[in-house]
């Protein structure tokens, strides 16, 4: 089984509707939590981990 390369979970793929995300920049196998689809990006790849991180500092 996969693991996502950013937060280290292992990707579960014998679960109905579950699929592996591939950032198209930099070919990153990652979970949907750590990928952005509008982009098809990883959370690394789109600045979207840091922006994340601000938010919550800000709380």
């Amino acid at each position: 089984m996969p693991y996502c390369r950013i937060c280290g979970r292992r990707i579960e793929l014998s679960t109905t509707g579950v699929k592996v995300y591939k950032c198209r920049w930099c070919g990153k196998i990652v979970c949907r939590d750590d990928y952005d689809l509008v982009r098809n990006l990883c959370v690394e790849c789109s600045g979207a981990k840091a922006r994340r991180g601000v938010a919550a500092r800000a709380r």
